[in-house]
């Protein structure tokens, strides 16, 4: 599928609970806020959208001058799945036939790596990354999961979801691309290396 017709979907309104203080998406990593890595991957795609917490202005900023539409997310503590439900209602809006989700804390993710779950749309209407048996981001949904999308509430998101259908074709993922950064000890680590 042509990367105009797919809309990326960044999940960026994480509460970081388990990083410590501070919103983890703008900590120092590699010379940029570990949430500016995604942004590498994702420029070949020309509709982008990223599901930010309303108060988080440095983060909102870091987005818009990326040329990332923002949606505001006012109750990040709702969980990921309202923030998934309130990305895929703005890009419902337009002519998307799929979105593409990756989270924002996995600072590894490649341009090839999405590009090899775009690819394998048509084996199946949903994609999803695989790494050890697991089903992951990146993940990508035809547009005719967008309403079922939608309406997801709390912390029900994306992967429980996934578990419900029957049909979703597999992309292994590097073991490195699989690397999320949940912790001050693992942004350090991975920072080091």
């Amino acid at each position: 599928m042509n990367p105009a017709e797919i809309a990326v979907l960044i999940l960026a309104s994480g509460q970081s609970r388990r990083f410590g203080e501070g919103n983890k998406l703008l900590a120092p990593f590699r010379g940029q806020p570990l949430g500016a890595h995604v942004l590498m991957a994702t420029t070949s795609f020309p509709s982008c959208y990223a599901v930010v917490p309303t108060a988080e202005s440095p983060l909102i900023d870091l987005y818009t001058e990326a040329g990332v539409r923002i949606v505001s997310n006012p109750t990040p503590e709702a969980g990921q799945g309202a923030s998934l439900a309130l990305g895929i209602s703005e890009i419902m809006h337009g002519n998307a036939k799929a979105a593409l989700i990756v989270l924002a804390d996995m600072p590894f993710i490649a341009p090839t790596d999405l590009e090899a779950v775009c690819a394998a749309l048509g084996a199946a209407d949903v994609v999803a990354s695989e790494r050890d048996g697991r089903l992951m981001p990146p993940v990508l949904f035809s547009r005719a999961h967008f309403e079922a999308l939608s309406r997801l509430s709390g912390e029900a998101g994306g992967r429980d979801y996934l578990r419900q259908l029957k049909d979703v074709h597999r992309v292994p993922l590097r073991d490195e691309a699989a690397i999320d950064i949940d912790t001050e000890e693992s942004l350090y680590r991975y920072d080091q290396a």
